[in-house]
């Protein structure tokens, strides 16, 4: 008589096996998640370590060579000035179109420095709804696993695997604060040093300024060029 395949005892082993295998495939690759986000989460935080070296660097560089610029026409306007005594020679045509373009290049900087400020502002923005994303997303689904770890029904590898679950979500939030931590830091550190910059670049212009319309640099304008000059020689 003829006996379908499911029947067959033989076939039916086989399928046993079968399926037994792919539950124990499957409960590997669920055992191993955690393992796998926990790596990914250091990942992350090491990339964003070293994201934020690099533009703590860069930023570094960026602020000395603004710093250099600034001293650089600091010290030559006072140039200027010792050497041309009276305001028709410091006024004369060549003087003049000198110091005119030394202003332009200030002004240009000042751009800049506005301009950084702009981007400050957008990435702070970006950066503190991007953590707000996360962390709810993370508290959320924190939430749905404490509650069912809660339950009376799991069996010991559905209540390991919620644990090892929770546990990688935990890291990840807090990876998340610590970076907004972090990037706030920055932001204020940068504002604070592009805020100084432009002071200083408001004077020294402010300088130039007179100097290009009476030949004159009055006393104070004058201490101020040297305090802008020292402060950013002490600092190299």
């Amino acid at each position: 008589s003829f006996s379908p395949p499911f029947l067959d005892p033989t076939v039916a082993s086989v399928a046993v096996a079968a399926a037994a295998a792919a539950a124990a495939a499957t409960a590997a690759a669920a055992a191993t998640r955690p393992l796998m986000m926990i790596l990914l989460v250091c990942f992350t935080l090491v990339a964003a370590f070293v994201e934020g070296l690099k533009v703590e660097s860069s930023a570094g560089l960026q602020e000395r060579a603004l710093e250099e610029e600034l001293e650089g026409m600091s010290r030559s306007l006072l140039a200027a000035v010792a050497v041309n005594t009276t305001a028709s020679s410091v006024k004369s045509a060549n003087r003049t179109a000198v110091l005119s373009k030394q202003q332009d290049v200030l002004q240009g900087l000042l751009s800049h420095l506005k301009e950084s400020i702009k981007k400050m502002n957008k990435r702070e923005a970006d950066g503190k709804e991007e953590g707000k994303k996360q962390t709810e997303r993370l508290e959320k689904r924190l939430a749905d696993e404490k509650a069912k770890l809660k339950q009376t029904n799991l069996s010991k590898f559905q209540q390991e695997l919620l644990a090892n679950r929770t546990r990688t979500d935990e890291e990840e939030l807090k990876y998340w604060a610590r970076s907004r931590t972090l990037e706030h830091g920055l932001f204020h550190s940068s504002l604070k040093v592009t805020h100084g910059l432009m002071k200083k670049a408001d004077a020294v212009i402010a300088a130039y300024d007179s100097v290009l319309k009476t030949g004159k640099l009055p006393a104070g304008m004058a201490d101020q060029l040297k305090a802008v000059s020292k402060t950013l020689t002490t600092k190299h």
